[in-house]
C-alpha cells in the first residue's frame, strides 16, 4: 500500500514519483496498466492538479509512463528502459531511479496478518452481555474450568464443523497456532541435530521463519490449483511435511483427492510425519465440503492442527493439537514449556460459548456474511476481468484470483489486492498475474466501494481506447 504524506505539494509530488517507480519495480504496476486520472489523484491526495501533472510529466520524462494530457497515462514496460540516465540528463535527488535490489522488501508478516484477519470474527454481543451478567450472579464469581472440559468442547466443535472425530485423550489445547508449531518444531530438534521439513510454496512467512530459524532443512514444493504438487515430493525420509490441504494459505487452493492419496502414500513409504493445518473453521458448512485428511484422529502419522482464531477472533486464539499415539507422551512432557498460565476466565468464556445455544446461530450468520462478501467481490472483479479463476472457499476470509495486468488498475491493485508472487520462493505453477483478495479484513461497504472504483476505471479505460481508435 502506498502511503503519501500530506505535506507540501512539492514533497508529495516527489513522494508520488518515487512510490510509482517503486511499485513498477516490484511488479505491483505492470506494462500497460493505466494510472488514475489527474483529477482523481488530485482529490485523493489533496494536492493541486498542476502538481499531479508535474509528477506524471517527470515519470514520463524518465521513461516509466507514456501519455498525453486529457488522456490516461499508461505504464511503459521496464524492458524498454535503459538502466541509467533515462531522461538524457544527470539524475539527482528525487529524480534518481533506485536499484530494484535496494528497494525495501515488503513486510510479508504484515501482509499475512491482513489476509488472515477477519473483522467479523468476534463473539456476539448479546452472548457477552448474558455471560457477564451470569458471572456476576454466580456465588463466588467464576467457576473453575479444566482442560478436560475444554478438550471435550473443542473436539465436539471440530466434529460439527469438520465432520471428523478426535479422541480427547490424544489432544492438547494450545494458546495459539504458533505455539503449537513451536512445540512440534522443538520435538523435531530433539530427534535430530538438523531435522528436515517440506513446506508448501507459497507458505505463511510465520511458518517459514519458525522452522528456518530453528535450523531446519527446508524443502519447498510448489502449490498449484490442485494443492501441493505431490508428484514433486522427494523420495527420501523427511522429518515433517507441513500442508494445509483444505484451504491452502495464501493461494486458497484445495488439494485434490489424487494428490491427497499420493501425499499419504508418500508419507507412509518414507516415514514422514504430516502436519495438517486445517486452516478455515467453517469448511464443513455450505455446498463445497472439503474433509480433513482422515475421518478419525489420532492417525498413524498425522499431527492435526485446528485453530479457533477465525472463529472467535485473534484475541482468543486457542488451537487444538491431535497427535499420533506414538507422540502423545513426549508432547505432553514438552507441553508445559510452550504454554503460559491462561486466565480461568478465558477458558470459562470459550467453554460457555461452545456449550451455548448461540453457537450454531453465530456460525450460520457468520457464514452468510462471508458468502455475501465473497459473491460481491467476485461479481465486481468479473465485470472487469471476465474469467478470473478464483481459488478459495466463499466462507473463508480470502481467495486468490487471476486477472490480466492491463485489466486491473495499478493504484487499486496496490491498495486492495496483494500479488501472490510476493510469498513465492520458486517459480509458481500458475500464471504470475494472480492476486489475493482479503475479503475478511473488509466490510461490505469497503467491497462495494472497490467495485464502484473498478467500474469507474473500466469505463475510463474503454473511453480512452475508443478515443485512440477514433
Amino acid at each position: 500500500m502506498i502511503v503519501v504524506e500530506k505535506i507540501k505539494d512539492v514533497h508529495i509530488r516527489r513522494t508520488l514519483v518515487e512510490n510509482v517507480i517503486s511499485m513498477i519495480f516490484r511488479g505491483m504496476i505492470n506494462d500497460g496498466d493505466y494510472l488514475p486520472s489527474i483529477r482523481n489523484m488530485s482529490e485523493r491526495y489533496h494536492i493541486s492538479r498542476n502538481s499531479v501533472v508535474s509528477a506524471y510529466k517527470e515519470l514520463e520524462s524518465l521513461g516509466f509512463i507514456e501519455g498525453r494530457e486529457r488522456r490516461c497515462y499508461r505504464v511503459v514496460s521496464k524492458r524498454q528502459m535503459q538502466p541509467e540516465n533515462l531522461s538524457g540528463r544527470p539524475a539527482s535527488g528525487s529524480e534518481q531511479i533506485k536499484n530494484p535490489a535496494s528497494l525495501p522488501e515488503p513486510d510479508l508478516m504484515a501482509l499475512a496478518n491482513r489476509i488472515t484477519f477477519n473483522n467479523n470474527a468476534s463473539l456476539p454481543l448479546h452472548f457477552m452481555r448474558k455471560y457477564f451478567n451470569d458471572i456476576a450472579m454466580e456465588p463466588g464469581g467464576k467457576r473453575p474450568d479444566n482442560n478436560q472440559r475444554l478438550n471435550h468442547n473443542l473436539t465436539r466443535y471440530v466434529k460439527i464443523t469438520r465432520g471428523c472425530l478426535i479422541d480427547t485423550e490424544n489432544a492438547l489445547v494450545m494458546q495459539s497456532q504458533q505455539q503449537a508449531l513451536m512445540l512440534i518444531a522443538h520435538y523435531g530438534k530433539q530427534q535430530a541435530a538438523r531435522p528436515s521439513i517440506v513446506l508448501e510454496d507459497p507458505v505463511s512467512p510465520a511458518v517459514f521463519q519458525l522452522f528456518s530459524g530453528l535450523g531446519y532443512e527446508i524443502i519447498r514444493v510448489s502449490v498449484g490449483k490442485e494443492g501441493m504438487d505431490t508428484a514433486s515430493l522427494p523420495e527420501r525420509h523427511v522429518d515433517f511435511i507441513y500442508t494445509s490441504p483444505a484451504n491452502q494459505f495464501p493461494t486458497g487452493a484445495k488439494m485434490s483427492v489424487a494428490h491427497r492419496k499420493r501425499l499419504l502414500q508418500w508419507s507412509l513409504r518414507n516415514n514422514v510425519l504430516v502436519i495438517e493445518d486445517d486452516a478455515c473453521f467453517m469448511l464443513g458448512f455450505g455446498e463445497n465440503i472439503i474433509p480433513p485428511l482422515c475421518e478419525f484422529y489420532p492417525a498413524a502419522n498425522i499431527i492435526y492442527l485446528y485453530s479457533l482464531n477465525e472463529f472467535i477472533g485473534n484475541s482468543i486464539n486457542l488451537s487444538l493439537l491431535s497427535l499420533p499415539l506414538s507422540l502423545i507422551t513426549a508432547f505432553k512432557q514438552l507441553h508445559p514449556l510452550f504454554t503460559s498460565p491462561v486466565p480461568v476466565a478465558m477458558y470459562h468464556l470459550v467453554n460457555s460459548f461452545l456449550e451455548s445455544p448461540h453457537l450454531l446461530k453465530y456460525l450460520s450468520a457468520t457464514l452468510k456474511t462471508r458468502q455475501n462478501r465473497y459473491e460481491l467481490a467476485v461479481s465486481g472483479l468479473r465485470k472487469v476481468g471476465g474469467d478470473i479463476d478464483c481459488w478459495g472457499l466463499m466462507h473463508a476470509g480470502y481467495f486468490s484470483f487471476s486477472c490480466g495486468n492491463a485489466l486491473l488498475p495499478g493504484m487499486l491493485k496496490a491498495q486492495n489486492f496483494i500479488p501472490l508472487t510476493l510469498f513465492c520462493h520458486t517459480s509458481p505453477l500458475w500464471q504470475t498475474n494472480r492476486y489475493i483478495y482479503a475479503t475478511g479484513s473488509l466490510s461490505t461497504a469497503d467491497i462495494k466501494a472497490i467495485n464502484k472504483r473498478l467500474a469507474s476505471l473500466q469505463k475510463s479505460r474503454l473511453i480512452a481506447e475508443f478515443d485512440e481508435e477514433e
